[in-house]
């Protein structure tokens, strides 16, 4: 919770981009952009700080509170977000690294009520929020757009067995991403005839009739596990965001 306040704004405005705290989703100019839960509780929590330090040890247990996780994670999670906001208008990021101590949100933030409406205008210029007399109506959007499906994952060199792992994967994923209500995802029975699949993802995704396909393999090393995961639009046949993660390997539950 931002300090001096009892109640978290519905909105937080910076540069191009509108945070919205109650649907949690970003926005740049009126188009929402994918994050995944902790990435965006990682920005909401420096959007809260702006132009403040925020330790990395204060991040962590804001982030993920009651949880041990490796500062490996913060890192990844700050570099997908970088990713996503790139850079200010003079060429900085929006977020800043204080070597050995944490990152600062170096932008200016606006917070907004949650009775503001936003007015989105598809211009480069900053989304605007005023309160109109009269709502205004945005274009409608194509359900299959906000559709997607997460396909098992699939490990590199690995026996028939582990598909029930990369299956296993895949179904935590979905739920997790159901939780957001923000588009609807297949459900793992609907997923689960393409574990042995040779047909490539967008083949997959347009025989589901989704907007975007989530692929992911993975590999074993002893206790650790890399996770290598990309996002393909169905439409344009093209990839739009991929990571790779190193975990540790000892509780599958965990790593799911």
């Amino acid at each position: 919770m931002p300090e001096n306040s009892q109640i978290e704004p519905r909105f937080y405005e910076f540069g191009d981009y509108s945070l919205d705290t109650k649907e949690r989703v970003l926005r740049r100019e009126g188009e929402s952009l994918f994050l995944p839960p902790k990435v965006f509780d990682t920005l909401l929590a420096l959007v809260r700080q702006s132009g403040h330090l925020v330790e990395r040890d204060s991040l962590l247990e804001e982030v993920w509170a009651d949880t041990f996780v490796e500062e490996a994670n913060l890192t990844v999670n700050i570099s997908a977000l970088r990713k996503v906001l790139g850079t200010k208008e003079n060429g900085k990021p929006f977020i800043e690294t204080v070597p050995r101590r944490g990152y600062r949100f170096a932008a200016d933030v606006t917070e907004l009520p949650d009775d503001a409406e936003i007015v989105v205008r598809r211009t480069r210029a900053k989304i605007s929020v005023t309160t109109e007399e009269e709502p205004q109506t945005l274009p409608e959007t194509n359900p299959i757009s906000k559709s997607l499906a997460v396909l098992p994952f699939q490990m590199l060199g690995g026996d028939s067995n582990t598909k029930f792992l990369g299956l296993g994967l895949a179904d935590a994923l979905i739920m997790q991403l159901g939780r957001q209500q923000q588009m609807l995802v297949r459900p793992t029975s609907a997923i689960r005839e393409f574990a042995d699949a040779s047909q490539s993802s967008i083949e997959i995704g347009r025989k589901l009739e989704v907007g975007a396909v989530l692929e992911g393999s993975f590999q074993v090393f002893n206790e650790r596990l890399r996770l290598t995961v990309q996002l393909f639009d169905v439409e344009k046949s093209s990839s739009l965001w991929s990571e790779t993660f190193n975990v540790h390997f000892t509780d599958i539950f965990e790593v799911q």
